[in-house]
C-alpha cells in the first residue's frame, strides 16, 4: 500500500499527503495540479509521463534544476530524482539503494485512467499499442525489456533494408536481423494475444456492473499484423520474403507487432462509430478497470489505480455505478474531479480526502 506522498519542485507541487489504503479524492479547480499529483506516482513506477511532452525536463518546476518524488510503500522508501544540469540525470532508490524501474515494479504497480484516454477509442494505432505495452510490462515479468529489445531490432533492420537499397550492405546481413525481428515479435505477438483473451471474460463481467448496455457485448478484439491463423512466426516470415522489394524501396520493416492494433468492439461493431464520447469514456474505463483486475489476481506488488476526472462527462446514474464498484473492489486508487458536484456522495462520504 502506497501510504504517503513528498513532493519537490514537481512541476507547480510540493507538498506531503497520506492516503488512504483504499479511496483517496482530490476535489480541485482545473490548473491546481490534481493532474500533475497522479503523474508523479505513474511518472516514479514506470519512468514515463501517461501525458504528452516533449521533453521530461518539463516535469521540472519553473526556475528549479530538480525534481523529486518520495513515495511511502509498505515497509519500503522510493525516491525518484530527476535532474538536469547540462544533462539529464535520473537515478531511482528503494530503501537507499540504487534500483531500476524493473525491480521496482515487483513492488509498485500502477494503472492510470486520464481524460485524453478516450483516443483509446479512436486514436492512431500507436497509442494503443504504447498502452497495451505499459500494462504487459506490469502484468508480464520481463516484457518490457522484451519490447525494447524488440523495438531496437526493428531500428536496426530499418537502417539496414537502407543500406541494401543504397548497395552498402547485403542480402545476407538483412536476413539475420529479419529472423531475429520474426523471433522476437512472435514472443510480442504471442503475449498480447494472450492478454486480449484473458482479459474479455473481466471486460464482459464489469460491462454488467457498470453499462447493461455493453453486457455480452463489449470485447478487445486484436488486428495483429500481419493477420495470422496459425503459426505467426511463418506468416511474417512469408510476409517479409514476399515484400522484400517494397520494404527495401520505402526503408521500413512494414510488418510485425510494431503495426499491431487493436478494436473495442459493441455487439461486433467498432465502438469508435457508435456511441456519444461519454459512452466511450466509460467503455475505456472499464478497460481500465479489466486491467485492474488482473493485475489485482497476480497479487505480486501493491496495486493502485490512478484515476483522472472520470466522472465530468458521465451522467448521475453512471457516476453511482463507478463509485460503487470502486469502493467494493479494495483497490487503493485516488480519484479526482474539478467540481464536487461531479462526486457520489458515497464517494465523498468513504474517501479521505488530499488536499493541494
Amino acid at each position: 500500500m502506497l501510504s504517503a506522498l513528498e513532493l519537490q519542485n514537481y512541476r507547480n507541487l510540493s507538498l506531503r499527503a497520506d492516503l488512504a489504503p483504499a479511496a483517496n479524492l482530490i476535489i480541485a479547480t482545473n490548473g491546481c495540479g490534481k493532474s500533475n499529483l497522479l503523474e508523479s506516482i505513474f511518472y516514479t513506477a514506470t519512468g514515463k509521463s501517461f501525458r504528452p511532452m516533449q521533453n521530461v525536463t518539463e516535469i521540472i518546476g519553473p526556475e528549479e534544476d530538480f525534481a523529486k518524488v518520495q513515495v511511502s510503500l509498505d515497509d519500503h522508501s522510493i525516491e525518484y530524482i530527476t535532474s538536469f544540469d547540462k544533462r539529464l540525470v535520473r537515478k531511482l532508490t528503494i530503501d537507499q539503494k540504487h534500483k531500476t524501474h524493473k525491480q521496482l515494479r515487483q513492488l509498485l504497480q500502477v494503472v492510470i485512467f486520464a481524460p485524453h484516454d478516450v483516443n483509446l477509442v479512436g486514436g492512431e494505432p500507436a497509442v494503443r499499442r504504447d498502452d497495451l505495452d505499459i500494462f504487459l510490462g506490469f502484468y508480464i515479468d520481463g516484457y518490457s525489456e522484451l519490447s525494447l529489445k524488440y523495438r531496437k531490432l526493428v531500428a536496426n533492420r530499418n537502417a539496414l533494408l537502407k543500406q541494401v537499397r543504397t548497395q552498402n550492405a547485403s542480402l545476407q546481413e538483412l536476413a539475420y536481423w529479419t529472423q531475429q525481428v520474426i523471433e522476437f515479435g512472435s514472443m510480442i505477438h504471442q503475449h498480447r494475444e494472450q492478454l486480449l483473451t484473458e482479459i474479455s471474460p473481466v471486460l464482459d463481467q464489469i460491462s454488467q456492473q457498470l453499462y447493461k448496455s455493453f453486457y455480452h457485448g463489449f470485447k478487445a478484439e486484436y488486428n495483429p499484423s500481419p493477420a495470422s491463423g496459425g503459426d505467426f512466426g511463418a506468416t511474417l516470415a512469408k510476409k517479409f520474403a514476399s515484400n522484400l522489394d517494397k520494404e527495401i524501396a520505402v526503408g521500413q520493416t512494414l510488418y510485425g507487432p510494431h503495426k499491431d492494433d487493436y478494436d473495442f468492439l459493441v455487439m461486433d461493431k467498432p465502438l469508435r462509430y457508435m456511441g456519444s464520447r461519454g459512452e466511450q469514456r466509460l467503455a475505456v474505463l472499464i478497460w481500465k478497470l479489466a486491467m485492474l483486475e488482473l493485475l489485482s489476481k497476480t497479487g505480486q506488488a501493491s496495486l493502485i489505480m490512478l484515476i483522472d476526472d472520470p466522472m465530468s462527462e458521465l451522467d448521475a446514474e453512471h457516476r453511482e455505478l463507478c463509485a460503487k464498484y470502486l469502493l467494493a473492489s479494495g483497490i487503493q486508487f485516488v480519484l479526482t474531479a474539478a467540481e464536487e458536484k461531479d462526486v457520489p456522495s458515497i464517494l465523498k462520504k468513504e474517501a479521505h480526502s488530499i488536499s493541494l
